[in-house]
């Protein structure tokens, strides 16, 4: 499944290094100022030892995503959605608050967003290292599930707790 994560910060980092440990197809959206300076090679250090992983890099989705995860501030929202030239399938953002929810669906349809959280403590030590030392938690609507549930299921293998959850209101603030 290819996969475009738009954010390099912590969470970003996180889910692009941990999907590309899986062998999923990766690409990271960074800032066309920082593009040359980040590394093509992810390192994650877990709590239980570190997963470097490779991905693509771009400062614009010119190329069909099954799934474009957003893990930017909700404040460069409008920004970063300036690079996505092409829609991708489904639509995850991780972003903090719900009022997001509504400007995606308006930009991209209601059926293409699929609401969800992560709760963990994440850090970006530099560019293309990643850290956390608590439990993920990735909740995801269940409109998700027909398209993310082999993902969901083996990122769990990596020790995340990951569930899809029928109300989207509960899956926003689980």
């Amino acid at each position: 499944m290819k996969h475009a994560i738009l954010g390099a910060g912590a969470i970003g980092g996180l889910v692009a290094t941990a999907l590309s440990s899986l062998g999923e197809d990766v690409t990271l959206i960074v800032r066309h100022e920082k593009l040359a300076a980040h590394p093509t090679t992810l390192t994650m250090t877990t709590p239980t030892g570190t997963i470097t992983s490779p991905v693509k890099l771009t400062s614009r989705v010119t190329e069909p995503a099954d799934v474009l995860w957003i893990a930017t501030k909700t404040y460069q929202l409008d920004d970063a959605l300036a690079s996505v030239e092409v829609i991708p399938r489904s639509i995850v953002p991780l972003l903090n608050g719900v009022d997001h929810i509504a400007v995606l669906r308006a930009r991209y349809g209601h059926d293409r967003v699929v609401p969800a959280t992560i709760a963990v403590e994440a850090e970006r030590s530099s560019r293309g290292h990643y850290g956390y030392h608590t439990p993920v938690r990735l909740n995801l609507a269940a409109s998700g599930e027909p398209v993310l549930s082999d993902v969901v299921t083996r990122l769990q293998g990596l020790g995340w707790f990951c569930r899809f959850v029928a109300s989207e209101t509960a899956s926003a603030h689980a």
